[in-house]
This record gives C-alpha cells, structure tokens and sequence, in this order.
C-alpha cells in the first residue's frame, strides 16, 4: 500500500473536507439563497440580473464544491491509493487491501478533532464556555466557521454529530470506490484496535453528555420563568426613572431632614434594594435632573457592584453581606470593608402555587440542594423529581444562600442554561470572539416541582406573582412580624458598606438613613426597619 495513500488521505480528512464543509456555510451566512430558495425567483430572471447572479454563486457553492470533493477524494483513493494496483496484468480484479490500514488515516484525523472535542468539552463543564471556544477553535482551525455557526446558534454541542457525518460521507466514497474496482477488504486481528477506540470515544462522549443532561436545563416556552430584573433599564420600566414626573420610587411625606447639595456620593448596589436606594437619593440629591442622577445612583448588581466599591467608583455599597471573594477582592486593594445595617430582610424559598408543600425545614433545604433528598414525595408532594434552582456566584442571594442557610456546608453545581447569541454580523463576531453562548445559572423556572430563593423584598414587592408562593421555614412564614419579633429563621441583615469608615457626605446619608424618618422610609419603601 503506497505511502502517499496515508499522506493523501490523512490530509484530505482534516484539512480538505472541513474547509468545503466551511464554504458550503457561505450562502446562508452572506444572504444568499439556500437551497429550498433556490429556484423560486427563476421566473423574474429576465428582469432580475443581480438574484441570477445570487442562484449561480449557491449553485457552485452548494454542488460544485461536494462535488469537487467528492471527485478528489474518488481520486485519492482510486488513483493515487490501495485500489490502483491489479492482482495481475491480466487480471479484470482488484487488489487484495488491508481494511484496517486503508482505514487508519481516514480515523485518524476525525479522532484528533473528537478528542479535541472530548478535552475541551469536559475541561468548561460541558458548557464550551468562551475559553473552551477558543482553545477549541484554535485546535480545530479547519472547521473555524463550522464552529462559529453552531457556537453563535447554540448548538456546539452538535460538532461530533457534524465529524461523524462527514466521516460517513468519506466511507461511502471508499466503499463506492472499493465496488467499483472489485477489490476485496480483509480484516485483520489489528482491527480490533481502531473499533476499541471507536467505542470508548464514543462511550466517553455519552457519557459527558449524560452529565450535561444533569446540569442543563432545556428551555421551555411552556414554563413561566422567573428572573431577576438584569438592570435599571428593566427596574425603571416598572418604577419609572428617579425624579421623572410620575415616578413608582417611594417618597417621603415630609421635608427631608438631610440636604445633599453637592459632592454627592456614588451609590451602587444590588437589584433588590435599587429601589430603596434610588428612592432616597431622590429625595435626599438636591439639583440633579432626570438626566445627571445616573452619574451619582447606578445599579451593577452585586458582583459588579462590590467591585466598583473596592476600586472606588463607588462611595456606598447597599444589599446584602460582601462574601469572602468579595472582602478579599476589597482586602487586595488595602481596604476594609465597613458594613452598617439599614434594615431588615427575609431570604426565602418559593414553590410552584400548586406544589402541596408548604413547609420545610432548614435540615430539608440542605438536603434538597445537596441532592440527598432528590424526590418531594419525601416532603408530602407528587411524586416528582426536585428540580433546585441557584443564584450566579457571588450574588447577593447566592451568599446568603451559602452562609446563612447551608452553613459552609458542600453546595454542589447547580443547574445552567444556554442563551443563543445573535447569528446578526457573525463574520465579524467570528474575528472577535469564538465564545458566542451566554452561559448562567437557571435561575427559576417555575415547574411543578420546582424549588428557588430570593430575598422577600423582590418576591413581593418587585417582582410578585400569584403562580408561586412562600415556603414556611421551620414552620415560620416570612411575615413582618416575625423577621420583626426574630422567629423566622433566615433573616438577614441589609448593609450601606463603605470602604473603609465612612466620611463626608456618605456618613451624613448613612447616619440619616438610621434616624426615625429614615427607617420609616426603609419601611415606606418595603423593607424591615431595624
């Protein structure tokens, strides 16, 4: 068997086909007609010179380019490969060929892009996060636009599926090949070798698939989700914006004891407590318009908003506690992080309206996130598999989650989902950035047997909804009275956190903010005052 045959044929499986794979992208990715759209404006050609032009670009696209493939690779294995040699001069047979070493190259090249696949797949827990994506791609550069087109639509996941295919394509050629020059395979003990490794990579694959399974979570239209509001853009859409006639913002029913007229302190600070904070400021800020107020009151959400804390982009932090992450962030920076309780606030856990359970314990929460207890048979429910949602890392709510309720015990990953990234400019996107997928925490969804947690403030006020409901906690409700009294066991402080103490005018609002008026505002605006 000649040489060239495995130079030839190893180059014209991960080379050679995955750039025609790429071009035949083309049509649909520069506007062109696609096949089912091929030949509908053929009866306006005599007047419409530029969609001829279109239909003869696709055509060589979508036929001249498999099919030139398909002539090379005829070639390669007819031509130039095990099936050019005769038994004899005078013989009408083919040659005698080693099945497995014919193979060996073809393999070859698809399980060096599979084990791509494999590695970096499970290295982002089977989410091809951007870092996955570009090592990924950079390992894969043959199938580049390949992989941007299922990256940008969401189905990466789909790229063995698209090798495998392909792989099948090459074998029908062989094997056409091997028909037509009435050659005969023989299989050796050696085979056994390539067909192990075949279902191992294969089993491997099913498996790291299973495991995704157990992570992500499928969207469904049919499902009411629930979110936090991302930004003030989806705050201000229900409230209004901060000193806009009209406004929903809470205001005081008398002057303000405070006045700040200038050197204004820039607050920042989680979703939940947006309200409480811009509120304030907008009756506390003297001389900003509709237009300035946004360079002094900002919502980044908590990550973020610690962050700009610690840097200084921020004089005060309102929410929940920083989490260690966070305080170490602020510690890096030579800061201490000083945090003032302003108010009071449940953290809470919701069910699906219809789920019988009303009640659990803090013990029963923490086996449910832990996975020992996997079924809401166990609690008086249907029988149905507990679905457990989580907040993103270093939320307010996911730090509370994993101080105050599990208590430093083991949290295991929670579920992700996938938001699809615009397919609009994918050349230039492709130049940019292979990480196109939006992976984050499922962060509710309201099955039947569905399972979250918030702080009650945004389950009530900002955000309520009669399809779900409050869980009793160690047969407490989340009521004013009894975060008031101290009974409901996951009541959680609210903090103004500065950087350091705090000085000027920050101290004066802080100050202000535990006086009588100021916590009949913390109350006003849906809060627990202290």
């Amino acid at each position: 068997m000649r040489r060239k045959y495995f130079i030839t044929a190893f180059l014209m499986t991960t080379i050679a086909s995955p750039l025609a794979l790429n071009i035949m992208l083309l049509p649909p990715i520069l506007g062109l007609p696609t096949l089912s759209g091929l030949f509908e404006p053929l009866s306006e050609l005599h007047s419409a010179i530029p969609d001829f032009l279109e239909i003869l670009l696709s055509i060589f696209l979508y036929i001249s380019v498999p099919g030139f493939l398909f002539l090379y690779m005829w070639y390669v294995f007819i031509k130039k490969s095990v099936f050019s040699v005769k038994v004899s001069e005078n013989s009408t047979e083919g040659t005698t060929v080693d099945a497995g070493k014919a193979f060996a190259p073809i393999i070859a090249g698809k399980v060096y892009f599979i084990l791509i696949w494999i590695i970096t797949f499970g290295a982002s827990g089977y989410l091809m996060d951007a870092t996955a994506s570009h090592f990924f791609a950079a390992l894969a550069f043959p199938y580049l636009l390949v992989n941007a087109v299922l990256d940008f639509g969401g189905i990466i996941e789909f790229f063995p599926v698209v090798v495998i295919a392909e792989t099948a394509v090459i074998f029908f050629v062989f094997l056409f090949a091997k028909i037509r020059t009435k050659s005969r395979l023989i299989y050796g003990k050696k085979r056994l070798i390539p067909i192990s490794v075949i279902v191992v990579i294969f089993a491997v694959i099913g498996l790291q698939f299973y495991g995704k399974s157990q992570r992500v979570l499928s969207a469904d239209s049919s499902i009411q989700q629930f979110r936090e509001m991302d930004n003030i853009y989806f705050i201000e859409k229900e409230f209004g914006r901060p000193l806009e006639v009209g406004n929903k913002f809470t205001k005081l029913d008398e002057p303000a004891e405070i006045e700040i007229k200038a050197d204004y302190p820039i607050l920042d600070g989680a979703t939940a407590a947006y309200p409480v904070y811009a509120a304030m400021a907008q009756e506390i800020y003297i001389g900003l318009d509709v237009d300035t107020f946004g360079e002094y009151v900002s919502c980044s959400k908590t990550e973020a908003a610690y962050k700009h804390l610690a840097e200084g982009k921020a004089d005060i932090f309102f929410g929940a506690q920083p989490s260690d992450e966070q305080m170490a962030y602020a510690n890096s920076k030579g800061l201490e992080l000083v945090k003032t309780p302003i108010g009071r606030e449940a953290f809470v856990f919701f069910v699906n309206a219809d789920n019988p359970v009303n009640s659990l314990t803090t013990e029963q929460i923490q086996n449910i996130y832990q996975k020992k207890s996997t079924n809401r048979k166990s609690f008086g429910g249907n029988n149905e598999k507990i679905i457990p949602f989580q907040r993103p890392g270093n939320s307010g709510s996911q730090t509370i989650m994993e101080d105050v309720v599990m208590k430093g015990k083991f949290l295991p990953e929670p579920l992700m989902e996938e938001n699809a990234g615009s397919m609009g400019g994918i050349i230039d996107e492709v130049a940019l950035s292979m990480g196109g997928i939006i992976h984050e925490v499922a962060l509710y969804r309201n099955y039947t047997s569905a399972i979250g947690y918030s702080f009650r403030y945004f389950a009530t006020q900002m955000n309520p909804n009669v399809n779900v409901k409050l869980l009793a906690i160690d047969a407490t409700l989340p009521t004013v009275e009894n975060i008031l009294n101290g009974t409901y066991p996951l009541t959680v402080d609210v903090y103004a956190v500065t950087a350091g103490q705090p000085e000027g005018n920050a101290k004066e609002l802080i100050d202000w903010i535990l006086t009588e008026q100021g916590q009949r505002f913390v109350e006003k605006c849906g809060y627990v005052g202290l």
